[in-house]
């Protein structure tokens, strides 16, 4: 099966035991056989369920080459299969479409503004040219955004500390779950976390990576929030009509407030 197929078939959502969530999904259409979406004479991976919703009496998912080609009763779509391909049995599971928390972080979005753009770098040269282009921006710190895996794992601390010289610097790994810091960056994090990240030859992650830059001096407030600004007045230019803050503390975050003061859009503020 190909990595493709495999990325496909792990977007299903695939729920055990979840009939009561049933009740908030649309209305099914009307039962109907398997219908296949182009001609296809096997498959990379049949996927075999319980319910799958919209479709009544359909039991069966049928992916090939990236793509669904077949869904319906498990009689009809079985026969696709070769004797390659991977059969997945999970007869008690409610099969949807993948779902996607489409979202922005405003916070975020705005300083990616005064952040160095890591995503073409390939070598630590490319790295360093990055991160002296957007140097001027700084502030306590520079953040870096779009690191490849390949650079995060291979780059060594003083490749880092070369890489940023004597700026303090965090540079964020593509996926947003991993990250490097310089040195002089890890010197102003506790004590605890300097250990956990010598622990780990600085190859930030998960856990150690959410602590760590959540620790980070905050950008100061005046720098962010005109860049905020920017970012709602682009959300609205591209038809976006209202945003929503969400957090714990919103109501007294001086930013929401502003925002929904001076947005060209609604602002609506929800604590929780």
């Amino acid at each position: 099966m190909t990595r493709q197929t495999a990325s496909l078939v792990a977007l299903v959502v695939l729920a055990a035991g979840c009939a009561s969530v049933r009740a908030f999904l649309v209305p099914p259409d009307a039962p109907r056989s398997a219908v296949a979406a182009r001609p296809v004479s096997t498959v990379d991976a049949i996927v075999i369920v319980g319910t799958v919703h919209g479709r009544p009496g359909a039991r069966a998912i049928a992916v090939g080459k990236g793509q669904l080609v077949a869904v319906g009763p498990a009689a009809d779509v079985t026969p696709l299969r070769a004797p390659e391909t991977v059969v997945i049995r999970l007869q008690t599971a409610y099969a949807t479409p993948g779902l996607v928390d489409a979202h922005v972080h405003l916070e975020g979005a705005a300083m990616l503004r005064d952040a160095a753009d890591l995503r073409a770098a390939t070598t630590s040269v490319g790295l360093l040219t990055a991160v002296a282009k957007a140097r001027p921006l700084a502030g306590e710190w520079l953040w870096g955004f779009g690191l490849s895996p390949a650079l995060w794992h291979s780059l060594t601390q003083d490749d880092l500390d070369a890489v940023c010289v004597d700026l303090p610097c965090y540079l964020s790994r593509s996926d947003g779950h991993g990250g490097r810091m310089s040195s002089a960056l890890a010197q102003r994090t506790s004590a605890g976390q300097q250990a956990r990240i010598r622990a780990c030859e600085g190859r930030l992650q998960g856990e150690l990576a959410r602590d760590v830059w959540r620790s980070l001096p905050p950008v100061r407030a005046e720098r962010l929030r005109p860049l905020v600004q920017q970012v709602l007045n682009e959300m609205a230019a591209t038809g976006v009509v209202a945003n929503q803050w969400f957090g714990d503390a919103v109501e007294d975050s001086p930013m929401a407030r502003r925002s929904s003061q001076t947005s060209a859009f609604i602002s609506v503020m929800r604590a929780f």
